[in-house]
């Protein structure tokens, strides 16, 4: 073959292939868009019921309550984070919690007081009508007698007179405080006084039969 006869060599340069490169700013710009897009604007719709409501916990939490929970609907809706509603729905539950606690409590005192104070009534009430029995039964002695009791022993000597049924309701020591009981004393010729504890006037209460009185010299009797 003939040397000359071969074809030129061709120094034309060939075009190398680029690499594919995909263009990635396209979704991140499209993502910034839509981002941008769906950002609220003007002003949050619920503002206004929010600052009512955080206002409003700490004179009337539930109505303060209800008004953050609107608020933040009303926030929500417009593509707001209703910050001030969330605190005020936080704040109007803490003080509610706490207002509610407070009110049991003091209700309870007043329960408890209320309940004591008619138990001590009720107590005064059987003493005094224990001390008015007793008064009447030293008058039906006298009558019997021409002379008051000086001994409980006495009582029963005369049978409209006889303690018997009101034992239990004789105290063995002064009255000094709340108690269904009666003190029974002599005052010799005088008559007798008996002794209950007025839980209104927080104090002993005598009562008296015949002469006897607060000047008079009485002593418990057995």
């Amino acid at each position: 073959m003939d040397p000359n006869s071969q074809q030129p060599f061709n120094n034309t340069p060939q075009e190398i292939p680029q690499p594919l490169v995909t263009d990635q700013s396209t979704p991140q710009s499209g993502q910034l868009a839509q981002s941008q897009q769906q950002a609220p604007i003007g002003e949050d719709p619920g503002k206004s019921l929010a600052i009512a409501g955080i206002v409003l916990a700490f004179f009337m939490q539930l109505v303060g309550l209800i008004l953050s929970i609107v608020a933040k609907k009303k926030s929500k809706a417009a593509g707001f984070d209703g910050r001030l509603a969330t605190i005020g729905i936080i704040l109007n539950i803490v003080l509610l919690v706490l207002s509610l606690l407070i009110t049991i409590t003091i209700l309870s005192l007043i329960f408890l007081t209320t309940a004591k104070t008619i138990q001590e009534r009720s107590k005064t009430g059987e003493a005094q009508s224990a001390a008015i029995t007793v008064v009447k039964k030293a008058e039906l002695y006298y009558t019997e007698k021409n002379t008051y009791p000086t001994s409980l022993a006495d009582f029963e000597t005369v049978e409209d007179a006889s303690l018997d049924k009101y034992k239990a309701s004789i105290s063995g020591s002064p009255i000094t405080s709340v108690s269904d009981k009666v003190a029974v004393y002599t005052c010799g010729s005088d008559g007798i006084k008996t002794e209950y504890w007025d839980s209104v006037s927080d104090q002993a209460t005598a009562r008296y039969a015949g002469f006897a009185s607060a000047l008079s010299s009485c002593t418990q009797m057995q």
